[in-house]
């Protein structure tokens, strides 16, 4: 083999151990997650390290503990982490661990320098996982877990920054559905430092935060997400692919999923409201909202006579006055506890969502476009998209016409309950585009400039 050639593929070996020792957008020695081994051994004198990090996701009960983490040389125990005290108020977890069911689910971060003239510590190893849980365990007194604690965890052979922790907590609180600690407002940001949550701007809507996105460099690929603490209302996932750098977070207000005494019969809303922030450029990416209907956290059952609504306010401002920059989605039934609000248009600003049920009159039961959007208007080089979404699947006929009636496009569309179709006006003036299924039909006139 060249010398040349030998280089080259040692070079690309070398980026490849790189590239994979990088979570969080900072090198680590030590990753696991539900894909792999969750157990290891790391000798402290075997890597070049001013300190220790360990951050990762744990499933803590209130019974018994789990040992997490601990240093050890030789049978003795230096240092433990842990969700049980062992009589030592320094050594457990930063959190309570009184929460169970869905709650029992968190971040956990602990650092520690390395005084390499220490040759007990030097000589000790770090044992992190089940695999090594029994043996710690049994000398400690600690009951083991009934399930795995550890589901992703992060060694780092350096002392992290706040902003690396920042970012590495971020990027578990999404992958994961946690809600970083709010009591004092904790900020979400990406990869790059920019701050895609501001605790503080929104410490109203501070409640079950989660959300979906992309980011190459800490590798989240999440375009489904869900909040722990709200584990099915709603889940929003994408409709499309993202893209490197688009997210999506949403919280709620902390009012109960109840209906509010209102003196208005049209439609009678739920007390609790939603808050949409999105970064990068999630604008045109539409995305599916569901929610569990039945339970404290969940939607109240409604009458068969009667359609819960999502209404989503563009304006910022979030009190659902300006008509202007309302948007309404018609529910559909996945099963008989879960609805969904397919396609829906979350703008590229700050937005809020809240719910809506309604009395269905005969015109809402029997119509079936959902929405249909023609743009833009005018077209200065004759492309147009038409979007159609509909309340169930249904073979839909698109036609444009010139404004003296004649025929200048035709496609028919099968089997979707959501279309989008590109088409070309040829000339300069108006047009009027026709979208039918059945006998219904929806009629919107289009310019080119």
């Amino acid at each position: 083999m060249k010398l040349s050639r030998f280089i080259l593929l040692l070079f690309l070996f070398l980026l490849a151990i790189s590239i994979e020792a990088y979570e969080g957008g900072v090198a680590y020695v030590h990753y696991a997650d539900s894909t792999k081994e969750k157990s290891c051994a790391i000798k402290l004198n075997s890597i070049n390290a001013s300190g220790i990090s360990v951050v990762g996701v744990a499933r803590t009960w209130y019974e018994g503990g789990n040992l997490l983490w601990g240093i050890m040389h030789k049978d003795s125990v230096i240092s433990v982490f842990s969700s049980s005290r062992l009589g030592n108020l320094s050594l457990y977890l930063p959190f309570s661990n009184l929460d169970c069911s869905a709650d029992s689910l968190h971040i956990f971060s602990h650092t520690m320098g390395i005084n390499k003239k220490d040759s007990c510590l030097m000589n000790s190893s770090l044992f992190v996982g089940s695999y090594y849980m029994n043996k710690l365990a049994t000398s400690l007194s600690m009951p083991r877990a009934p399930q795995e604690p550890l589901l992703e965890y992060m060694v780092y052979d350096k002392i992290l920054s706040k902003s690396a922790r920042q970012m590495i907590e971020s990027y578990l609180a999404i992958k994961h559905g946690i809600t970083l600690n709010q009591k004092e407002p904790s900020d979400y940001i990406n990869s790059c430092g920019d701050v895609i949550w501001s605790g503080r701007n929104n410490s109203d809507y501070a409640h079950a935060i989660a959300g979906i996105g992309k980011d190459d460099k800490t590798r989240l690929n999440q375009s489904i997400g869900h909040s722990i603490h709200a584990p099915f209302s709603p889940i929003i996932s994408a409709n499309k692919e993202l893209s490197n750098g688009m997210y999506l977070l949403w919280s709620h207000n902390g009012q109960p999923m109840s209906f509010l005494q209102t003196v208005q019969i049209d439609e009678v809303p739920i007390a609790r409201r939603w808050r949409f922030v999105p970064s990068g450029t999630m604008e045109g990416t539409l995305c599916n909202v569901q929610f569990r209907i039945g339970g404290e956290e969940n939607l109240p059952i409604i009458e068969s006579n009667e359609m819960y609504y999502l209404k989503i306010d563009s304006s910022e401002v979030g009190d659902f006055q300006q008509e202007e920059y309302i948007s309404y989605y018609k529910g559909i039934y996945q099963t008989a506890t879960d609805i969904v609000f397919e396609s829906v248009n979350i703008p590229p600003v700050k937005s809020h969502g809240m719910l809506v049920k309604r009395t269905l009159n005969k015109e809402d039961q029997e119509k079936p476009f959902r929405y249909v959007y023609v743009h833009p208007s005018p077209s200065v080089d004759g492309n147009i998209f038409i979007e159609c979404g509909l309340w169930e699947q249904q073979p839909v006929t698109i036609r444009i016409y010139t404004i003296v009636g004649q025929q200048i496009y035709q496609k028919q569309c099968n089997g979707a309950s959501y279309y989008s179709l590109q088409a070309f006006l040829p000339t300069s003036g108006t047009y009027v585009v026709v979208v039918s299924v059945d006998d219904f039909i929806s009629i919107h006139k289009v310019l080119r400039s």
